[in-house]
């Protein structure tokens, strides 16, 4: 019995151990009996795409709604939704109603009623927003600007992903730091180092100036910031990439660009590199085809450290060829001292241009190519200040700045060329106006022969010598306005030509009279390719060629091939599409192309720097299975077309005779062509212009589908500018 009572004993005990470490270890996992979680009175109104679901029983989502449960995440909030329109809901929180309200914007008597946050929450039309907390509760204010330096501390880019996918694309603006405000006062002149001669990233012009892709960057930077009027920019040049990074090493610069975004070699040189400025792609140039022997021996720029760093990294047994310059680089190749060499794909379609080097090869790398600005190790502000510029830029704003530079990366190589071979030059002119104008005699006695011989047949006589007649007066017709046009290039062509010998000495004016020659060059074979293709036209040899083409492809070409044009007359250029959903179809591309280029040429050409031209392709219902309608439509707000020429602009060398066009260049042939092209493919043109407003061609034209029709999405896209 006495045994049973100790062993019953013994058992309370247990069960009252085991109790004491239950309670221990709830009281220890449980951290919510020690602190409540604080409830917050948020304000809730309806707003598409910012605060969505205003009622108990609806799904919330919205761009303010994440950012609010962003701030919980840190905060430990929990919300209590008060519902109300924007209006009403600002009343309350100044009655201390409510706690917190999302997007409100800056107002000076609303500040003193209510407390705004320190950092900005986005913006839009109306302006700059910001959560907004009643007044007296600095423990709000407090925990909520925590939360926010938490979000721009680990994830910078947070509201910019929330814009994107709300739809809003908003860069938002934060308040410049002390730090940053205090670094700025310090330094009023901004010292920024850059390579001489390394266009479109960076060069100085024949004014002396720094100029390039790093000067249009930082000045907008500058202006974006909002600090432009407050810092003085001064430009140091530099060689080559080692004595730039020496300058800035030295303390010469502030900043330096472009510095290679290899991270490992800014480490060795001692200084910190900026987000991406502009990234690109890298090319293998070489000759013949690709094997082994390609990079064996790669040829390398001495004076461009980024070229090394990138071959001795993804071809580390390669043979290293030094050279002076590209130029030396790419003669080396040329000469099999070397495979190969590295050029980044951004400079290398400029510097193949040359005549040089068109046979050259290109493969493209699998590694990019980042250009960055680099900063002294420690200047951990200045590099604050410059990401924070870069990322309020828009995505694509130095790669378009980099086009208008294209031009200066090899000015002087072609001219150069040009130069030494002046007579070839001339004597192929001249060659080829001599064999369009044997072409047109050749096929004038032709037609007049063959109204002798119809002479000989006195049933047909009067049939066929009204025939021969009129064939012989729009020939002769055809070949005087030829004669004229083809006379005025050649003209400029042999004339300039005999200055350009006469000053052969003088460099710059010789340049410009080869610019000049060059320039007429271009309008005499524009006017040959017309001349052809009339000639096809008349003699009915023209003849579509169709296959299956893929319409988005022959709106990218279009584009190519009007980049350029585009670029050098500043122009803002579109293309959008509507209700297209068939891009498989049965056409003859290089026709269609031709047609789409002749209008988009006319608008550029008509349109005055500044203005705006652009495409847009309609896809029409009501087209029979297996077939599908489109309208082509080209606008621009040029300089317009009278009425009266609208009826006459199709027939063959008609053009406006006015002194805002006389001007332009013209062989009054290509709306012609075009016209002819459109008739053949089964469509029709419609031509609608206001003087000095501008001028929209509609192209119709229906295309059989292809065998496997891609189809897109429904919908109007968005404008795609260029």
């Amino acid at each position: 019995m006495k045994g049973m009572l100790l062993l019953k004993k013994k058992r309370g005990v247990g069960l009252w151990l085991l109790l004491i470490c239950m309670v221990s270890i709830l009281w220890q996992v449980t951290p919510a009996e020690a602190e409540e979680q604080k409830t917050v009175r948020v304000g809730y109104y309806e707003a598409e795409g910012f605060l969505e679901g205003a009622s108990d029983d609806e799904i919330k989502t919205g761009y303010g709604y994440e950012c609010m449960q962003k701030v919980a995440s840190y905060t430990g909030w929990k919300y209590v939704y008060v519902y109300g329109s924007y209006e009403e809901l600002i009343e309350q929180l100044q009655a201390g109603t409510i706690d917190l309200l999302a997007g409100v914007t800056y107002q000076s008597d609303l500040a003193a009623r209510i407390d705004y946050s320190d950092i900005a929450l986005g913006k839009d039309t109306r302006g700059i927003y910001y959560f907004c907390t009643v007044k007296n509760r600095p423990d709000l204010k407090e925990e909520l600007q925590y939360a926010q330096t938490q979000i721009n501390t680990y994830q910078p880019d947070y509201y910019q992903m929330l814009s994107e996918k709300y739809g809003l694309n908003q860069k938002i603006r934060r308040p410049l730091t002390a730090a940053e405000t205090e670094w700025l006062a310090s330094h009023q002149v901004l010292r920024v180092g850059y390579m001489e001669d390394y266009f479109p990233y960076s060069g100085t012009n024949d004014a002396h100036e720094a100029t390039g892709i790093m000067r249009d960057v930082m000045t907008e930077l500058l202006q974006r910031l909002g600090i432009s009027d407050q810092i003085e920019v001064r430009y140091t040049g530099y060689r080559d990439y080692q004595t730039m990074i020496a300058g800035l090493r030295s303390g010469q610069t502030d900043l330096v660009f472009p510095a290679s975004g290899a991270m490992w070699y800014a480490e060795q040189n001692g200084i910190m590199l900026s987000t991406s400025v502009i990234s690109s792609g890298m090319n293998l140039v070489y000759t013949n085809s690709y094997d082994d022997d390609t990079v064996a021996a790669i040829a390398v720029n001495k004076n461009n450290m980024m070229q090394y760093y990138y071959t001795i990294t993804e071809y580390p047994d390669a043979k290293i060829v030094s050279c002076e310059s590209v130029d030396q680089c790419l003669k080396a190749v040329i000469e099999g001292r070397a495979g190969s060499t590295i050029i980044n794909s951004l400079r290398t379609s400029m510097v193949l241009r040359n005549s040089d080097y068109k046979e050259m090869m290109t493969r493209q790398m699998m590694r990019s190519d980042d250009r960055c600005f680099a900063v002294l190790s420690g200047n951990s502000v200045l590099l604050g200040l410059l990401n924070y510029g870069l990322e309020l830029l828009d995505n694509d704003f130095a790669l378009n700045c980099s086009y208008k530079y294209a031009d200066d990366v090899y000015q002087y190589s072609i001219t150069d060329w040009i130069a030494g071979h002046i007579s070839v030059v001339v004597t192929l002119a001249v060659l080829l106006f001599m064999l369009v104008i044997v072409f047109f005699v050749l096929r004038s006695r032709n037609l007049r022969a063959q109204a002798v011989e119809a002479k000989r047949h006195k049933k047909e006589l009067a049939d066929a010598l009204e025939v021969a007649q009129h064939a012989n007066e729009a020939k002769t017709n055809f070949l005087n306005n030829m004669s004229h046009d083809i006379r005025t290039p050649m003209n400029a062509i042999i004339g300039f030509t005999s200055l350009a010998v006469t000053h052969i000495d003088n460099k710059e004016q010789v340049r410009d009279y080869l610019d000049k020659i060059m320039t007429s060059s271009s309008h005499l074979f524009s006017l040959i390719n017309d001349m052809l293709d009339m000639s096809q036209i008349e003699s009915g040899q023209m003849k579509l060629e169709e296959s299956e083409c893929y319409l988005p492809a022959i709106i990218h070409d279009l584009k190519t091939m009007l980049q350029t044009d585009v670029c050098s007359k500043r122009l803002d250029f579109f293309v959008d599409t509507v209700d297209v959903v068939d891009e498989n179809i049965i056409c003859d591309k290089l026709r269609l192309n031709q047609v789409l280029l002749n209008c988009m040429s006319n608008a550029i050409k008509f349109t005055r720097p500044g203005g705006t031209v652009g495409i847009r392709m309609i896809q029409k219902p009501g087209a029979p299975d297996g077939q599908a309608y489109f309208d082509f439509v080209v606008t621009d707000n040029g300089i317009g077309i009278s009425p009266e020429f609208i009826e006459h602009m199709f027939e063959p060398f008609a053009r406006e005779e006015n002194s805002t066009v006389s001007g332009i260049p013209g062989t009054g042939l290509g709306m012609s062509i075009t016209k002819y092209i459109i008739d053949m493919m089964g469509g029709t043109i419609l031509v609608k212009s206001e003087k000095g407003v501008g001028t929209e061609i509609t192209v119709s034209l229906a295309f059989r589908l292809g065998s496997n029709p891609h189809r897109a999405e429904t919908g109007n896209e968005p404008p795609e500018l260029l």
